[in-house]
């Protein structure tokens, strides 16, 4: 039997998304927040999206700099990516210090990487889109990085062959799940 679900968490039943670590920088304020409404939008160019609350500092970081990076965290990032969704940039000043976060050296933007995460993906300011309460940025990605034990670079996916080396998958609030391993669907014969 199927229930009700409230309209304002209808988003849950699809937030089973991969979280990422935002990171934006304008001057000399860089700052960092995870975000799980983010995906693909094309292959050539190669674009990617995310949606990120108007009143979030991240999202005025984006349009001053034009620049973020979506950082990919593992297991082991867990706490510290739900610390990330708790505190403000409006409010602490060095937010990745805060959290206990590295930042690393990008190798085209300006915006930091975080050493910790599993991969990087950094992007150029393209578009912007109003979406209601939220923007959704639209950057071109310039540079890309993996941990090479974490992803199978012969069919381009994650191995998920360990628990630490896997992308974390949120599911709201301070739910997130595990992918404990891959299978390959072959197409019925009809």
């Amino acid at each position: 039997m199927k229930v009700d679900l409230p309209e304002t968490y209808a988003y849950r039943m699809i937030n089973l998304g991969v979280v990422v670590l935002v990171t934006s920088k304008y001057k000399d304020r860089t700052n960092v927040m995870a975000a799980t409404w983010n995906m693909p939008l094309s292959h050539q160019p190669p674009l990617v999206g995310v949606a990120i609350h108007k009143q979030h500092l991240t999202h005025d970081l984006i349009q001053r700099g034009q620049e973020f990076v979506l950082n990919i965290p593992g297991r082991p990032l867990a706490e510290k990516v739900l610390r990330c969704g708790q505190l403000s940039g409006w409010n602490v000043e060095d937010k990745l210090a805060a959290v206990g976060l590295n930042p690393g050296d990008p190798k085209y933007v300006e915006v930091p990487i975080i050493e910790e995460c599993l991969g990087h993906i950094e992007c150029a300011l393209v578009e912007a889109y109003d979406a209601g309460d939220h923007t959704i940025f639209v950057g071109q990605v310039v540079a890309a990085q993996v941990e090479e034990e974490a992803f199978d670079l012969a069919s381009w996916v994650w191995k998920l062959e360990d628990e630490e080396l896997n992308p974390l998958p949120h599911l709201g609030g301070r739910f997130f799940a595990k992918l404990d391993s891959r299978f390959v669907a072959e197409p019925s014969a009809s």
